[in-house]
């Protein structure tokens, strides 16, 4: 189900280690899912202020420590 081969970014690893889909993350920030496969997989892909705050709300939903300075600090 996981990783599968692909290149990951660090917050691709967290994903997996916290054991989270796209799709959950996608569901509870409301972010879409194609963006957060980007930040999964582009190292270099850095979202916007705004995304991140989703980010770190739905995070929150699913009951996970994230620390946005972790990622794209």
């Amino acid at each position: 189900m996981f990783g599968l081969g692909r290149p990951r970014s660090k917050f691709g690893k967290f994903m997996e280690r916290e054991g989270i889909t796209q799709e959950e993350l996608a569901k509870a920030s409301r972010v879409t899912q194609a963006t957060i496969s980007r930040i999964c997989s582009d190292k270099t892909y850095m979202p916007k202020i705004s995304t991140v705050k989703k980010l770190e709300k739905g995070f929150d939903k699913l009951d996970v420590d994230f620390d946005e300075e972790d990622f794209f600090g």
